[in-house]
């Protein structure tokens, strides 16, 4: 039987929706908190040697130095 183990982590970040009307608030540069999840199936046999820590060390890590406080620009958008 697997055993799902979830690591939960947030960042902060700004964005503009380029196909919105300019004078819409969504065209313009504005900031949320984005929450991400990642969900591994381990075998129950197995769970005890999943490192949960390492993990969560390196998938928050990853997100901290990559996204974190930064600026999301989507491929659409020619503006930019």
């Amino acid at each position: 039987m697997p055993t799902f183990l979830t690591v939960k982590h947030s960042f902060d970040a700004a964005h503009r929706i380029p196909a919105a009307d300019k004078a819409s608030p969504e065209a313009q540069i504005h900031g949320h908190t984005f929450g991400v999840e990642w969900t591994f199936m381990v075998d129950a046999a197995d769970s005890e040697q999943f490192d949960l820590s390492e993990a969560e060390h390196t998938l928050r890590h990853f997100i901290d130095w990559n996204f974190d406080h930064g600026f999301l620009v989507s491929v659409h958008d020619e503006q930019m």
